[in-house]
């Protein structure tokens, strides 16, 4: 029987576990400045700009928590690059209503809070790393 010198066998151990490990965040949003606690908030999250800030089948993770909650915690998110939007749906009816020319009637918020001048902001300007225990702060927004 052949024997395979020490550091050989070491290195092929050492490759053998860390394999396909993947490290993971939890991510804790704080909900600030929000309007009322009638309804629900609707939230998505991506990993890439594929979607970004609204369609619902792009986002890696999605859900909803009564607005009457001032944080969301989500444990096990892999590692990486994300964007948040959050809304305010305070009639319960599933989406954000907006006016006739596609102003929100109902507060909003993205990660980063990135100042919003004529339609959505950008992936890019929304990106937040995770990693560790993560923590960032969404203020919702109605105009």
């Amino acid at each position: 029987m052949m024997m395979l010198p020490m550091k050989v066998m070491l290195l092929f151990l050492i490759c053998l576990f860390s394999f396909g490990t993947v490290h993971s965040a939890t991510l804790e949003v704080r909900i600030k400045d929000k309007v009322s606690a009638q309804g629900s908030f609707y939230y998505l999250i991506f990993k890439s700009k594929k979607g970004f800030p609204d369609v619902k089948k792009e986002s890696v993770y999605s859900g909803t928590l009564s607005a009457k909650e001032n944080s969301l915690i989500i444990e096990n998110v892999s590692d990486g690059e994300y964007a948040l939007t959050i809304f305010q749906d305070e009639n319960e009816n599933g989406k954000l209503d907006t006016n006739m020319v596609g102003i929100p009637k109902e507060s909003f918020g993205f990660s980063n809070n990135p100042k919003i001048l004529f339609g959505a902001p950008s992936y890019e300007k929304c990106r937040f790393k995770a990693t560790g225990k993560t923590e960032i702060e969404i203020k919702m927004r109605q105009f």
